[in-house]
């Protein structure tokens, strides 16, 4: 092996790495929708989601998702995560009561039967977990649905993957509305749907062509452990 001597202007791994970083988020595609400025490939941005939005948090669910999570659910009493826009969008119900990004949902009290697709902006989806979880085991909300995107090694992520009755794991990926801007908002992530309550069976039937759908063997709320083994057992018998 000869001694070849090194180079003393090569870099570290650790440097070509973060200067890569600098770069690229200096290398951004800016233009405006509808007179609506969006942002292509900023990296760097607290919002993992910001792909196409330049940061926002706000993106709304199409409309036929909302038609299986009403048909699941039986209707809306809370939405705690609402805007003006998705309000034009969809019939939530009189009964529907709507916290937005401005009155700070994860603060007020949640009853009934809750449709959450949380904000994307850090921190604020952990919140909304967090109330959902709370006000789910304690018995003021009856049932929920949940929309997060994919990230299963996430803290919140997992606290709702304990909790949830059932999932579905997406096969496709979401395309969100956005205020203002005609064309949808793919995301770069998967999509997930977390249900929470006592008949995990209309959402298995409703959900299970759109992704792999699951019973939670995981859950830990009594009651989701109770409807797990009613359900685990229904379905046992039916397959017989």
């Amino acid at each position: 092996m000869s001694n070849v001597p090194l180079r003393s202007d090569l870099r570290t791994v650790a440097e070509v790495r973060a200067d890569t970083l600098k770069r690229l988020a200096k290398h951004t595609v800016k233009f405006s929708v509808n007179g609506k400025r969006i942002t292509l490939g900023a990296v760097g941005s607290p919002n993992p989601y910001a792909m196409g939005t330049g940061g926002g948090d706000e993106w709304c669910t199409p409309v036929e998702y909302l038609e299986m999570a009403r048909k699941v659910l039986g209707g809306f009493d809370t939405c705690p995560a609402s805007s003006a826009f998705a309000q034009r969008r969809f019939d939530f119900g009189p009964q529907c009561r709507h916290y937005t990004k401005a009155n700070n949902g994860p603060t007020k009290p949640w009853r009934g039967r809750v449709w959450l697709n949380p904000l994307f902006s850090k921190g604020l989806t952990a919140a909304f977990i967090d109330k959902l979880i709370e006000e789910y085991s304690s018995g003021r909300v009856s049932a929920a649905i949940l929309l997060t995107g994919a990230f299963t090694a996430n803290a919140w992520f997992q606290k709702a993957g304990h909790t949830a009755t059932a999932i579905c794991l997406m096969k496709k990926r979401i395309e969100f509305e956005l205020e203002g801007v005609t064309t949808p908002g793919t995301q770069i992530y998967g999509q997930t749907f977390f249900y929470f309550g006592d008949n995990a069976g209309p959402f298995m039937d409703t959900f299970r062509s759109h992704g792999v759908s699951l019973l939670n063997p995981n859950a830990r709320t009594d009651r989701a452990v109770t409807v797990i083994g009613r359900h685990d057992r229904i379905w046992k018998k039916a397959a017989a």
